[in-house]
């Protein structure tokens, strides 16, 4: 399988598959946003003007998956698999509550391998936490020696930002400890029963069997399709809302199953997609570019005029704010729930 895995890869394969639509630089020309490069040492990924799309050189791209992790907003998913089913597969196998993850430069038996630790994001971690994850262990070799580079200061940033979002929950803790051998996280508040114990708890009955099994297999012949086809630079629908990218569906399903935990307002963070916005109505003329340009959709135009803002919809990407002439839009820097 990894010779069949280089094998594409060396004939045009990424295994990073860009979806522009999600991505912020396409919808404004002031928008800064260059994170997705700067952590590609390759140069292997390329972002054309507001509209015209993002792609990545396969001919180029080492594999390291680092842009995954480095877009706050989803714009880059692993080709074949969706972020949800990735994050399962890490702990599909998982009964004791332990999570042992090694770049692939560690040789370590029992534990998870990934191109490199720096391609995990923060929405993962909180996602594994609930879903009964009490300790995750990250191993990982040389960044300085490895060809990927400085993955372990990326999987440190997306850790201070998971630091940031659970100080807002009430009896959830998160401690890290760092060795020079990886980082290790200790969690407790999240869940009771780890993920496959729930699994095994379920009983299925025959017609349900067969659903899930039908299910499963149409997903897996879909993902098999994905993972040979790789979306180049196609152009951004500005027409196109609410669809949430995955990143931003797997922290709703993260979310909705801790909420009742937040006892504070909840720091604004750009890696997690939530988001609140100061609006000075009286400046607002109601030219709607604001509306328009939304990537998604968190801006509704209102009955009385002026929008409304829907902080669930909202990931902080800022577009609004570099596009109104005004300047009567601004990030708050505090999420009340």
């Amino acid at each position: 399988m990894i010779g069949l895995f280089r094998g594409i890869q060396s004939a045009g394969y990424s295994p990073v598959k860009p979806e522009s639509n999600h991505c912020i630089a396409m919808f404004h020309k002031k928008v800064e946003c260059r994170d997705c490069k700067a952590v590609c040492k390759a140069d292997a990924i390329k972002i054309g003007r507001p509209g015209t799309g993002i792609s990545v050189d396969s001919s180029k791209c080492t594999g390291c998956e680092k842009c995954i992790s480095a877009c706050s907003y989803g714009a880059f998913k692993r080709s074949g698999m969706s972020e949800k089913k990735w994050c399962d597969s890490i702990i599909d196998s998982l009964d004791n509550g332990e999570l042992f993850i090694k770049c692939k430069a560690v040789k370590a038996k029992n534990t998870k391998a990934v191109n490199c630790v720096g391609s995990i994001h923060a929405v993962h971690i909180l996602y594994w936490l609930t879903k009964g994850i009490k300790k995750i262990v990250f191993k990982f070799g040389d960044c300085s020696s490895c060809n990927h580079s400085d993955g372990v200061n990326c999987l440190i940033e997306q850790l201070d930002s998971l630091d940031n979002f659970v100080s807002s929950l009430d009896k959830c803790f998160v401690e890290r400890c760092c060795d020079e051998d990886g980082i290790v996280l200790s969690a407790s508040g999240f869940a009771e029963r780890s993920a496959s114990a729930r699994l095994k708890n379920q009983v299925l009955g025959r017609r349900d069997f067969f659903k899930t099994v039908g299910r499963e297999f149409a997903i897996g012949m879909n993902d098999i399709t994905d993972a040979f086809t790789v979306k180049e630079n196609s152009a951004v629908d500005f027409n196109v809302k609410n669809e949430l990218s995955q990143r931003v569906a797997l922290f709703r399903e993260t979310f909705s199953s801790i909420k009742h935990l937040i006892r504070r307002d909840i720091r604004f963070d750009r890696k997690i997609p939530l988001c609140s916005l100061n609006i000075d109505k009286e400046k607002c003329s109601g030219c709607g570019i604001c509306i328009k340009l939304c990537p998604t959709g968190a801006l509704k135009e209102s009955a009385g005029g002026g929008f409304n803002h829907n902080p669930f919809y909202c990931h902080g990407c800022g577009v609004c704010v570099k596009a109104c002439v005004k300047g009567c839009i601004s990030v708050n820097e505090k999420v009340s729930i």
